[in-house]
């Protein structure tokens, strides 16, 4: 029986029992036991009115499951709805992570590969460094190597004209001076070399030790 139906009882009682109380008797007037009741005769309709929401009442607690009620089928809908949604965020939370997860694999696999590519770079260029620094050195061991093959060539070729010009000249004075490379050739000495008589730096144009050339 629900509230309502037991406040509307217990009004519709009250109001018989004020309805049906005799007064009290007098004393002149003593009360028959057999007289008939008055609420019988003046409210016959009160009793069978609340039989009527009493039975209502007990028919609808006794029959009525409370799953069945209304209210728990909306309370049970929620809580699905509740349940379904509590699984959908699960499952996206699931795929963000197992995406997460991807994507920082992905970074660090990424990084490593751009950890190898500049130590292969760096490496690639140091060596690059290094050919082109014993590439240069060689050159310039080769053109020192040159030049002083140059200087001892050079050498050996005014020896060997100084000895040439010994062997075939006269017999030079021990003492001579040329005014010029002019007087030089009128003498019949030209070229002179270094160390003959009348040989001085200021016949020899290109200091190379031979003069009047």
């Amino acid at each position: 029986m629900d509230d309502a139906t037991k406040r509307m009882s217990k009004i519709l009682t009250s109001t018989v029992n004020r309805k049906s109380t005799p007064s009290s008797p007098s004393p002149e007037e003593p009360q028959d036991s057999k007289q008939p009741s008055e609420s019988g005769k003046k409210f016959p309709w009160a009793t069978s009115l609340v039989a009527f929401l009493v039975g209502i009442g007990a028919a609808s607690c006794g029959e009525t499951k409370p799953t069945e009620s209304h209210e728990y089928k909306n309370l049970s809908a929620k809580y699905s709805d509740t349940q379904n949604e509590l699984q959908r965020m699960r499952m996206e939370l699931d795929s963000a992570k197992s995406d997460l997860k991807t994507a920082s694999q992905k970074a660090d696999m990424w990084d490593k590969e751009q950890e190898e590519k500049k130590a292969a770079e760096e490496k690639a260029a140091k060596e690059k460094a290094e050919q082109e620094k014993a590439e240069q050195e060689r050159v310039e061991q080769e053109k020192a190597e040159q030049e002083k093959a140059a200087q001892q060539a050079q050498q050996q070729a005014q020896q060997q004209i100084q000895q040439r010009s010994q062997m075939s000249a006269p017999a030079p004075d021990t003492y001579a001076y040329y005014q010029n490379c002019d007087a030089v050739r009128a003498a019949g000495r030209a070229p002179l070399y270094a160390g003959q008589p009348g040989y001085r730096s200021a016949l020899d144009r290109d200091h190379d030790g031979i003069a009047c050339e």
